[in-house]
């Protein structure tokens, strides 16, 4: 078998475009002056910089101030905040160095727990709910609508996580309801983050500015068909992976984004799979370390015998059937190998 090299972790990093990395030449070498500054290239960069903000609000569908920024921000609060259990580590680090109290968040199976939530909301004087909009290791679409409308009735803001929605689900952000927003530039592409919901910081750097909003236009042009060939090239990967293999299974809620495909192989380590479909140049995610347990799929109550046989595979517009097909070829050999192995120790 020829070896190829396949990406399968698209929610991990995503490279930037390398249409947009040329285009970007310009900003990062040929232009000068901070947004704001008095000289005409100051006031150039100013005039570029309300154009990218203008653009990226019309593009995620909000009339609210957006901020690029590095790394999320939370507002200031003086009472509790309510978090889910399934929020990236880059919006955790942003939670424990604020000073408020903290509660999690309790699952309901795949999604979160709208009924207890709404007793922590009411016994905590809640002042901020963080959650995800669809969670980014079994990739379900999260009711963040329902948790909307529970903030607002307990006079709560609520910030969703938008990264994992990006690319895979056609959305205006003011629909949501919601009061702040966050996307992770890492996992589409982007050298620096967004905030919706918070005023702009008028002496950001505009290349990364620039970088972020092109991403964001590269991302959404044709979305319909990205979309579309997304879901195609999904329902082709699952459905043969499971002729090839039995003991397969997804683990998952009932409504997904497309392109976030977690399965769990029974009798099969993670670890030891990771590694041997690695050594064949696909790239998965099976966990941030193959020691303990994955905390998302325990918090939703996944057994710990199909998480620990759990990798996840991200699609992204970039990759191709013939890839898939060569995932297809590779995996199942190396699934039934280790099974073999581990049926012979004593």
């Amino acid at each position: 078998m020829r070896y190829k090299q396949v990406y399968l972790d698209w929610l991990s990093h995503t490279p930037m475009p390398k249409d947009v990395f040329d285009e970007l030449r310009d900003y990062f070498v040929e232009r000068r002056g901070l947004p704001g500054a008095l000289h005409q290239w100051g006031q150039w960069s100013k005039a570029a910089l309300e154009h990218f903000i203008e653009s990226t609000q019309e593009i995620l569908g909000t009339k609210k101030p957006i901020r690029f920024s590095i790394g999320p921000e939370l507002p200031e609060i003086s009472k509790p905040i309510l978090l889910s259990p399934i929020e990236s580590k880059k919006v955790r680090r942003a939670v424990a160095k604020s000073n408020a109290e903290v509660f999690e968040m309790k699952m309901k199976g795949f999604e979160f727990d709208l009924e207890q939530a709404e007793i922590m909301l009411r016994e905590n004087d809640v002042e901020l709910i963080i959650a995800t909009a669809a969670d980014m290791v079994t990739g379900t679409r999260q009711p963040v609508e329902k948790l909307a409308k529970l903030a607002k009735k307990h006079n709560a803001k609520l910030m969703v996580e938008l990264s994992a929605l990006i690319g895979r689900e056609k959305f205006l952000f003011d629909n949501l309801d919601a009061d702040l927003g966050f996307i992770n530039g890492l996992i589409i592409g982007a050298p620096c983050d967004l905030i919706i919901g918070t005023e702009p910081d008028q002496s950001f750097p505009l290349p990364l500015a620039a970088a972020f909003y092109k991403v964001m236009a590269h991302i959404n042009d044709e979305l319909d068909n990205k979309i579309n060939n997304l879901k195609e090239l999904e329902d082709y990967f699952v459905k043969l992976i499971n002729l090839h293999l039995e003991g397969v299974e997804r683990i998952s809620g009932e409504k997904t984004v497309p392109g976030i495909v977690m399965l769990s192989f029974k009798g099969v380590p993670r670890g030891a799979l990771s590694l041997a479909i690695d050594m064949q140049g696909i790239a998965v995610w099976a966990g941030d370390t193959f020691e303990g347990k994955i905390d998302e799929l325990a918090a939703m109550g996944v057994k710990s015998e199909i998480a620990e046989s759990a990798i996840r595979f991200t699609l992204w517009h970039d990759n191709t059937q013939d890839e898939i097909d060569y995932v297809l070829r590779v995996v199942p050999s190396i699934v039934e190998r280790i099974r073999f192995e581990t049926r012979k120790k004593p």
